[in-house]
């Protein structure tokens, strides 16, 4: 099946759903992102799988925003898409991070570096994705998310103190 076949098919799933117009173009203009830029290519899949399972509920949600950064930092559930936690979001989550630190205090962010923890978390949860396809986030644990954003923190010069063990955040 073709980009635009699996396109058309969204838009006309996308019909069936009662919201706004604009959560549905927006949605549509980052599955076409994720289909089609190589830097997405290990979610394509499971995008490939919800498109063909029809389930429009879990792709508009997935991806009608970018997941957003709270007070709290970026939390939502683990999966596919922008507005997932996934290996995209917090690299890009710590790359914006890196880029403050950058312009805020210059030198000094690469000196004091940053503290990096985890907690016990993985993403086990079955029947959401097609299991027998290739699936990033299968088995994704805090501490692999821990680990990609240091190598983020790391590619821009930043010092990175990242926890050996499992640590609660009232630790840190």
């Amino acid at each position: 099946m073709t980009i635009e076949e699996k396109l058309n098919l969204v838009i006309k799933g996308f019909t069936k759903l009662k919201v706004e117009q604009h959560y549905k173009d927006s949605a549509l203009i980052n599955i076409k992102k994720w289909l089609t830029e190589e830097e997405f290519i290990d979610y394509q899949p499971q995008i490939d799988y919800l498109i063909e399972s029809e389930k429009w509920d879990l792709l508009l949600d997935a991806f009608y925003q970018v997941i957003p950064f709270g007070t709290g930092g970026r939390r939502g559930p683990v999966g596919v898409g922008p507005n997932r936690i996934n290996i995209w979001t917090i690299q890009a989550s710590a790359q914006g991070h890196s880029q403050y630190l950058l312009k805020q205090f210059g030198e000094k962010a690469k000196e004091r570096g940053v503290v990096v923890a985890y907690d016990v978390r993985a993403y086990l949860k079955e029947g959401e994705y097609d299991d027998k396809r290739p699936n990033p986030i299968k088995g994704l644990s805090c501490k692999d998310l821990a680990k990609k954003a240091s190598e983020v923190y790391c590619a821009n010069g930043i010092k990175v103190n990242l926890f050996t063990d499992y640590t609660p955040t009232p630790e840190l």
